[in-house]
């Protein structure tokens, strides 16, 4: 707690000396789910929100997680029992479920930088935790700067060179099998003489 108390104040000041003044701005996220597994199984699930860009780091105070429509199985347990660390360590995290959408609140903050876990329990689901479906939002002083839905990386646009590498190696593969045929429409005219 004591490395918790004399890191925060510095790294929390490196992060506003960064922000443009004004809105905060939407940050490349992605969040994934494991189950924590053993006797449990699904019954606890550990979210993994990580920030994508380059050198992101922020201070989150909220991060809300809504199950998506014809979710199955799953349920928020109610009262919940969770658990969050960052990346100075175990934080403290004040859950909220309310039907289908669970509001794990931050009252220390949670420096997300690059990684956050959120340790969230079900309601008892011999599901997988790849059928899991929702949208999460994270805030910090109020503004959305993390959101997107699971499994779908927010905030991503290839550059157009990755574009061209990609297009060049598929024409590359098509040449491939063009080629083989070919060749193997000649084998099979040779055999057949």
């Amino acid at each position: 707690m004591l490395l918790r108390r004399s890191l925060a104040p510095a790294l929390l000041g490196a992060l506003l000396a960064s922000a443009p003044p004004g809105r905060a701005q939407l940050l490349p996220s992605r969040i994934e789910a494991a189950c924590v597994g053993g006797v449990i199984g699904c019954a606890q699930v550990d979210f993994f929100l990580t920030l994508t860009g380059p050198a992101d780091a922020v201070m989150l105070d909220a991060l809300r997680l809504r199950l998506v429509h014809g979710a199955g199985p799953w349920r928020f347990a109610d009262p919940n029992i969770s658990e969050a660390e960052d990346a100075l360590g175990l934080t403290l995290v004040d859950p909220t479920v309310r039907g289908s959408s669970l509001l794990a609140s931050f009252p220390l903050g949670a420096l997300v930088a690059p990684t956050l876990r959120l340790r969230v329990e079900f309601e008892a689901s011999d599901a997988s935790a790849a059928t899991l479906g929702l949208t999460y939002a994270g805030t910090a002083d109020g503004d959305v700067v993390a959101r997107g839905r699971l499994g779908a990386p927010s905030g991503i646009v290839p550059e157009p060179a990755s574009v061209v590498l990609l297009a060049t190696a598929l024409a590359g593969l098509a040449g491939v099998a063009g080629v083989a045929g070919v060749a193997g429409a000649a084998r099979r005219t040779r055999r057949a003489r």
